[in-house]
């Protein structure tokens, strides 16, 4: 039993840690958006009160205190627990593209997310669910809601990581795997690493944005006078050399196309087609 304990305890406080470092880290990255980050505050803020409560109460379950105190701070954290799950199913919703707070899934998964803390506290309150060290439960119907709540929960969970898959990336659907599997310390771990990776990703997006602009504004500044200086010379070869003055218009005319497709285009140019547009 003791061993037992120590066991949650540990986990506790792991998660206490965990939320206290991934709170830090929201601070400190102003730039993540509302939404993700308002989500992300409300999985930390809940794991760690349900690891506050997890280890009063084991601490008072060790201790000489009164039986009601203790049945207390049980339901509390049975009142806590299940949120953490909820706000991480959320965030997924979120990350697929999809609104949240209008989802159908989501509103499922808060009837079914009620309907376990209810069955959860009466099962604490009947007996059927251990509350001290000692105490002797019984399997009852609370129990099996309980039990059936969860099971619930976790084949929504699978079913809608399947159906979103195609929607977020396959590290952010790993990710989530282990989250709808994981016990709450290891869920807020992950939920960090999915913010990381979200910030690294954003960093790497802000950065090739930046350059792509750098390099149209240069494009922009350069090409008024390259095309003064052109028709200017178009100009004087009409005088002197006429074919050559058809030459040069029909060159530069495939150029500015060739110039202007390029401009227009996402992503990295080939060496041939550079080449070309140089040749041009």
């Amino acid at each position: 039993m003791i061993t037992e304990q120590y066991f949650y305890a540990t986990l506790d406080m792991s998660a206490l840690l965990f939320g206290a470092f991934g709170l830090i880290l929201l601070y400190i990255a102003r730039d993540v958006e509302r939404w993700p980050k308002g989500l992300c505050v409300a999985i930390l803020i809940s794991t760690i009160a349900r690891a506050v409560v997890g280890l009063l109460g084991n601490g008072a379950a060790q201790a000489d205190v009164s039986y009601a105190s203790v049945l207390a701070l049980s339901l509390a954290e049975t009142l806590i627990a299940p949120i953490p799950s909820l706000l991480v199913f959320a965030y997924f919703v979120y990350c697929s593209g999809r609104d949240f707070r209008t989802n159908a899934v989501v509103r499922i998964e808060c009837v079914l997310t009620g309907i376990l803390i209810v069955a959860g506290c009466l099962a604490k309150l009947s007996g059927e669910a251990r509350v001290v060290a000692g105490q002797d439960p019984h399997f009852g119907p609370w129990i099996a809601l309980t039990f059936a709540s969860i099971a619930a929960l976790t084949a929504i969970n699978l079913v809608t990581l399947v159906r979103y898959w195609k929607d977020i990336t396959n590290v952010q659907g790993l990710m989530f795997l282990a989250c709808f599997l994981a016990a709450p310390p290891i869920q807020v771990i992950l939920v960090e690493l999915l913010l990381l990776v979200g910030l690294v990703r954003r960093y790497l997006d802000q950065k090739e944005e930046v350059a792509q602009e750098r390099a149209h504004v240069a494009v922009l500044q350069m090409r008024p006078h390259f095309i003064h200086n052109t028709l200017t010379s178009i100009y004087y070869l009409i005088a002197k050399d006429p074919e050559m003055a058809q030459q040069t218009t029909l060159d530069f005319s495939r150029y500015l196309q060739s110039n202007f497709e390029i401009v227009a285009e996402d992503g990295t140019i080939s060496f041939e087609r550079e080449l070309e547009h140089t040749k041009a």
